[in-house]
């Protein structure tokens, strides 16, 4: 702590002693030394929100933070808890009659509040509005943005851990969505044909399948057209040869994130995806698929000159040979 003396001498009155107080950090100068302790703790920020790891001065501003943000809101019907009370309501209402105003002209979706129904569009349009700072992606909702803004703080900021496979997470959220990938719970449903989906963004994109949207993004090298600018720009790098995604371990390039994760497994010797039936523990969700046809007895591959099914399109390429063979 610097003490600085600051002397004015006004019509003969003795020196008097203004601002003597500095802070170190800022510079800034106070009247006194009590003032100069409530403003040092700005610096210190020693109060941490568990959930979003965001930091605070004081205790109070932490409480109100927790209060606003963070306070755990229960459906009273199905016991689903939230946030923020106004979710909590929206989601009440899909347990009554009331009927959804802002119904969506190109899928089945519909919204009870116009705000929600504007930023749904979004996903049909490709726009979005909000830029990360660091990174060049784009999103279509603040609250995305928010979410993603976590990935560039620092991994030792991350607090949730997965206890099937001890991968660490900034978010409660995001543990929960990763811990489907171990348990194959299925929370999201089609309301058209009831199929089961582990994440909403699977489900939305199923949709387009009964929607029949037009795909909107089409490429201008091949002409293949698809549902997203995100699904295009990965495209694209086809025909560009991009491959920004890099292993840090051997260096191998890759065009799709998803795929350079897999990858990393290969390193990590990690198996996320267990088998619910047996002890097969499988690197991708893809490989868990196959084999638990294993036990459903399940051959989604059927030969269109003999009718020879088989749970596997490796093994219905090598049959359509012997097809080849006898022409």
């Amino acid at each position: 702590m610097i003490k600085v003396i600051e002397l004015t001498r006004k019509c003969g009155d003795s020196l008097a002693e203004v601002k003597s107080y500095s802070c170190t950090q800022c510079h800034k100068l106070f009247i006194s030394e009590e003032s100069l302790t409530k403003h040092v703790k700005c610096h210190q920020r020693q109060y941490v929100c568990t959930h979003c790891h965001k930091t605070f001065a004081a205790e109070q501003s932490l409480k109100n933070h927790l209060y606003r943000l963070h306070r755990e809101f229960r459906c009273g019907i199905c016991g689903k808890e939230f946030s923020n009370r106004a979710f909590m309501v929206q989601h009440e209402k899909t347990h009554t009659s009331i009927k959804r105003q802002f119904q969506c002209s190109l899928c089945p979706e519909g919204f009870y509040r116009k705000a929600h129904y504007e930023i749904h569009l979004r996903k049909h349009t490709g726009e979005k509005p909000y830029l990360c700072a660091i990174c060049p992606k784009a999103f279509a909702s603040k609250q995305s943005l928010t979410v993603h803004e976590v990935v560039h703080r620092d991994d030792t900021a991350k607090q949730h851990k997965c206890p099937i496979c001890d991968k660490m997470f900034h978010l409660k959220q995001n543990l929960v969505s990763h811990s489907r990938t171990h348990t194959g719970l299925k929370n999201y449903s089609c309301e058209v044909c009831g199929k089961l989906f582990t994440q909403k963004a699977n489900l939305d994109h199923h949709m387009f399948i009964h929607t029949g949207e037009k795909k909107k993004f089409v490429c201008t090298v091949c002409g293949k057209d698809v549902m997203t600018n995100s699904m295009l720009k990965a495209h694209m790098r086809i025909h560009t040869g991009e491959k920004p995604y890099l292993c840090g371990i051997c260096g191998t390039a890759f065009r799709k994130r998803g795929t350079m994760k897999n990858h990393l497994r290969t390193h990590t010797g990690e198996r996320p995806y267990h088998c619910t039936m047996c002890d097969f523990k499988a690197t991708t969700g893809t490989t868990l698929k196959v084999h638990m046809r294993v036990h459903t007895g399940e051959k989604p591959y059927q030969c269109a000159v003999c009718g020879y099914k088989c749970s596997q399109n490796a093994n219905m390429w090598k049959h359509k040979k012997i097809h080849e063979t006898q022409s």
